[in-house]
């Protein structure tokens, strides 16, 4: 099978690699779940929504109607009380959960780009990642360098032919907007120095 950049893939490789697409994509639904519980344990513990909104780097208002059904769920099926632990270390678990949320769905996005990399199809992916393929795409390509491979000949002042390739790769201008990705984006500028 020829993956992208015209390398030669087994098909073990790309069923390995729409293996870990969909382990990423699952990595996603428990780093949520623990989110949703963490938001609940600080709403249980006083925690304002302004605070859990501030841990999460979030506006409250969005927080509260994402979070807010789905942590009032968990606190009647779990029946937290008030008194278990102090408020501010509940804030720090919203904070780390949400943050392993974020880093789940980075995984998520490189987890496609090696799937894609390996010649699994858009169509697969789609599936993998319960989106329809137009979504799928515009989620995640935006993500993904484009290369672009191009072949010239050329003859030698000896005659013979020279076969010369060109690749090229679009750098995506996109980024999500996260603390990781600025702290990406600096590790890369200090890598370049």
């Amino acid at each position: 099978m020829t993956g992208r950049l015209g390398a030669e893939y087994a098909p073990e490789d790309n069923q390995q690699a729409a293996a870990d697409l969909a382990a990423a994509h699952q990595a996603i639904y428990a780093a949520e779940a623990a989110e949703v519980r963490a938001v609940a344990v600080a709403r249980a513990r006083g925690a304002s929504w302004d605070a859990i909104a501030a841990a999460q780097s979030m506006d409250a208002a969005n927080s509260t109607r994402k979070y807010g059904p789905l942590a009032q769920q968990v606190q009647e099926a779990e029946g937290f009380d008030a008194g278990e632990g102090a408020k501010q270390d509940a804030l720090e678990a919203v904070k780390t959960a949400h943050q392993a949320v974020e880093d789940a769905e980075w995984d998520e996005i490189d987890a496609v780009a090696a799937a894609r990399f390996r010649g699994v199809p858009w169509d697969e992916v789609s599936r993998i990642v319960e989106m329809r393929q137009p979504n799928a795409v515009r989620k995640y390509g935006q993500y993904l360098a484009e290369p672009k491979v191009s072949v010239s000949f050329q003859r030698a002042s000896d005659g013979a032919l020279v076969i010369k390739e060109t690749r090229t790769v679009r750098i995506p201008r996109t980024t999500l907007p996260t603390r990781r990705t600025r702290a990406r984006q600096k590790e890369q500028v200090a890598a370049e120095l």
